[in-house]
């Protein structure tokens, strides 16, 4: 079922956050507590993150108002995958030190992978607005808040930013998957055959692009009977799937469903069972 199998679509978020390389860190401030902190520091450097929260806590009750105690803690919650512990302390830290390096992104992320997708919006978009356009950080947080929007199931808002992302990274076929995804489910047929085409244009041989033009036809077959429009835009992508098919006799590709495949040995798409 084509509804059902957009909630595997979301691996692909942890993909994409992989490849863009965005990871939470701290910045360290130069501060006059001395030990207690250079302990807690220590015991966070090798990884022992029980005891280094047990550090930091401890820091904290004797420096209540300390922002990078916070930010360390939230941290360490982060790193343990304890996603709505760090974003409380995450967002005390942000309150009394609102120009620590990395502290915003680090909360967006902790949302993000929290599931509180809307809030991480919120955050990913302020940051944006502070970025030059031509930054590195530009493009991971692009592809932050396209992500985002695709995990709501607002795939019309998820395109734009997927498509701006794609054009920096071409070679990224999860990311030009997912904008295809977004562009098919909120039913911008042309933005799908574009991306189809731009995945044939750099592998003639690409599985993705195979998948997409199953995933298409059945999508489209699924609306096809209602409005001439649909029917206009299912014929075309049926005509444009066949004569850009990837050469190779016989083979077939499984759609979708796992019942339908695409056959490429004639000029007409096969249904098979």
């Amino acid at each position: 079922m084509i509804r059902a199998m957009r909630v595997e679509q979301l691996g692909t978020v942890l993909t994409l956050i992989l490849a863009v390389g965005v990871t939470a860190s701290v910045a360290q401030t130069a501060t006059a507590e001395g030990g207690q902190r250079e302990a807690a520091l220590g015991l966070e450097q090798q990884g022992k993150n029980v005891e280094a929260e047990t550090a930091w806590r401890a820091f904290l009750r004797t420096h209540p108002q300390n922002s990078e105690a916070y930010a360390h803690l939230g941290l360490l919650e982060a790193r343990q995958e304890h996603y709505k512990e760090a974003v409380p302390l995450y967002r005390n830290s942000l309150m009394l030190n609102p120009g620590m390096p990395g502290l915003r992104l680090n909360l967006g992320l902790a949302l993000f992978k929290g599931g509180e997708l809307r809030q991480s919006i919120q955050e990913f978009k302020s940051l944006l607005k502070t970025k030059p356009p031509a930054s590195p950080e530009v493009q991971q947080l692009t592809i932050l808040l396209g992500m985002a929007y695709y995990g709501l199931n607002e795939y019309a808002a998820a395109a734009p930013y997927l498509k701006k992302a794609a054009a920096q990274d071409p070679q990224n076929q999860h990311l030009r998957l997912a904008l295809a995804h977004s562009c098919l489910w909120s039913r911008q047929y042309q933005c799908v055959l574009d991306v189809y085409h731009e995945m044939l244009t750099l592998n003639a041989d690409s599985a993705e692009a195979d998948m997409l033009a199953g995933e298409a036809l059945d999508e489209l077959k699924e609306y096809d009977g209602g409005s001439e429009t649909s029917r206009r835009t299912f014929r075309s992508w049926v005509f444009v799937v066949d004569t850009k098919a990837v050469p190779g006799s016989g083979s077939r590709i499984a759609g979708r469903t796992g019942r339908q495949s695409r056959s490429r040995s004639g000029s007409r798409l096969s249904w098979g069972r």
